[in-house]
């Protein structure tokens, strides 16, 4: 019984977390910085770090999707002065090692886990919400 709801809470998550990520991959296409931050405050994400100056390679924002110590993702969006547009999603907690990834330019979402790490270092769930994730249309390694 306990697999069971594990695995449809995994399934609810991933439906999020999927919808979510093409939902910002959309905003970064069509949103400036600015515009993108207003529009997650509005949302109550939790702002991390802002570089709206620019610098050598462009703009950052990295953003929490709740409080940094309750957080299950941290979001990191890069807007480079080439013109390109990247979003990357890292789990914390239960998901740590899955890492998400999607650009302006591409319409799909990479979904790997962190090669520095070893399996047996990737949290509880990591690999499970991986799995779930492949399953939506959109989603690749």
């Amino acid at each position: 019984m306990f697999g069971f709801g594990r695995r449809r809470a995994i399934r609810k998550r991933a439906k999020s977390l999927g919808e979510f990520m093409l939902m910002q991959v959309n905003w970064i296409s069509s949103m400036s910085l600015d515009e993108l931050i207003e529009a997650n405050r509005r949302e109550g994400f939790v702002d991390n770090y802002i570089e709206t100056e620019s610098f050598t390679k462009g703009r950052k924002y990295d953003f929490f999707e709740s409080e940094p110590d309750n957080a299950d993702f941290s979001f990191h969006v890069t807007y480079e002065n080439t013109g390109g547009r990247m979003l990357i999603a890292e789990g914390h907690r239960n998901y740590f090692g899955l890492v998400l990834s999607g650009s302006s330019d591409v319409q799909q979402i990479g979904v790997n886990m962190k090669e520095l790490l070893t399996p047996s270092e990737y949290a509880r769930d990591a690999r499970a919400l991986q799995a779930a994730l492949l399953k939506f249309p959109g989603f690749q390694r």
